[in-house]
């Protein structure tokens, strides 16, 4: 995808890529903050623009507001680090002799979303580009790739892989790092907060909003609890819900949220009729039937080099399944929903196949044992409570 993707301040894109590897040719391009608060390709080397800006940085240096910028691949991903430096009177950086303005901190983007974000290079990087004005300014370092925004990629392992070469790329520019902190929202921090839990050190410290610990045990379980219990609603239910005894059964302050987290994000695990980025074809793409060895675009298949593949269908495990749960178990306790409600619920409320359709059933993680003792089992007069 080195043809979608845009350099910074520039409506130029890299061009098509060198080889199957989807690589490039490292770059390295000067931009410069204007006084008017707007980034701009500086003309030339030599000489400063008259609209040039000023910075003072964390360690009170005040500098010329010309950034470095590389550009390059690494891990398949497109990867640019940001530094402050000043052409006209440094000589290229070296691990030996870093930007005189750098602090010695990097800040690392991880970019958010996570539907479609599976087996593409990706054209877009941290959140809304290199060029983070809030750390710039400050003496940071900063630094991102295509395989760091979850929209891009959606799996932690190949993002701390990724994290990991390209700090080691900016450690080899320019010199030991003081610290490196992750900075990221929504899928940012599914990405920060996993890799810090799961590799120690790689990043000193996060800074994440809109914030999820993670997708597959975490993320994924609420959404599509979500989406089955509006599919439940919509389509299964032979009982009538109010607003108040849906908000009771499933914990969530308003009955929009169902529909607000559920279908639209449940899609993650859903190989059949999943998100597929735009730029994958349609013919390539898995549909039971009509192309049942295609790319499965789903959140598990993604990840099946860590999950293994069912020896039956080829596919990737799911490690989901919602046997047991007792749906609004908590709000008939309470008197909130009536035990006619919580039967038609568990009863009715099914789960998915393996390729995310609905199902009347619960869904299994792995094969079923041969005899399955559910609440789906349940007969109208059982005494669960």
């Amino acid at each position: 995808m080195t043809q979608l993707f845009t350099l910074p301040a520039s409506t130029n894109t890299l061009g098509p890529a060198l080889d199957e590897d989807c690589s490039i040719a490292t770059r390295v391009d000067y931009v410069y903050r204007t006084t008017a608060g707007t980034f701009q390709p500086l003309p030339n080397l030599t000489s400063y623009p008259a609209d040039l800006a000023q910075t003072t940085t964390t360690e009170g240096k005040t500098v010329p507001y010309i950034v470095r910028v590389e550009t390059g691949t690494i891990n398949r991903a497109i990867y640019e680090t940001a530094v402050l430096h000043d052409p006209t009177i440094e000589a290229a950086p070296t691990p030996f002799k870093p930007p005189a303005a750098w602090n010695h901190r990097l800040v690392y983007i991880l970019g958010g979303g996570c539907v479609g974000g599976w087996y593409i290079q990706g054209a877009s990087i941290g959140n809304g580009g290199i060029l983070e004005d809030l750390m710039l300014r400050q003496g940071y370092g900063v630094a991102a790739s295509t395989l760091n925004v979850y929209g891009n990629n959606c799996q932690d392992l190949l993002a701390a892989e990724t994290l990991m070469m390209v700090r080691e790329r900016f450690i080899e520019n320019f010199g030991p790092i003081a610290f490196t902190i992750g900075y990221g929202c929504s899928g940012g921090s599914e990405a920060a907060q996993p890799i810090s839990d799961e590799y120690p050190r790689l990043l000193n410290g996060i800074l994440v909003g809109c914030s999820f610990p993670e997708v597959v045990a975490a993320m994924v379980n609420n959404i599509t609890d979500a989406d089955l219990f509006l599919h439940y609603l919509n389509t299964n239910a032979t009982v009538s819900w109010s607003d108040a005894q849906i908000e009771a059964a499933t914990g969530y302050p308003t009955v929009t949220t169902l529909s607000t987290i559920g279908p639209g994000n449940a899609v993650r695990v859903k190989a059949q009729g999943g998100t597929c980025n735009a730029i994958i074809p349609t013919d390539v793409q898995y549909d039971a039937k009509t192309n049942p060895t295609g790319i499965r675009c789903d959140l598990y298949d993604h990840l099946v080099n860590v999950f293994g593949r069912d020896p039956t269908t080829g596919f990737a495990r799911r490690p989901i399944d919602n046997i047991g749960v007792q749906y609004g178990l908590e709000a008939l306790t309470l008197g909130a929903i009536t035990k006619q409600q919580f039967l038609d619920l568990n009863r009715n409320i099914g789960g998915y196949d393996n390729d995310g359709n609905y199902v009347p059933r619960v869904l299994w993680a792995m094969s079923p044992p041969s005899r399955p003792r559910t609440l789906a089992d349940a007969s109208p007069t059982a005494d669960w409570a």
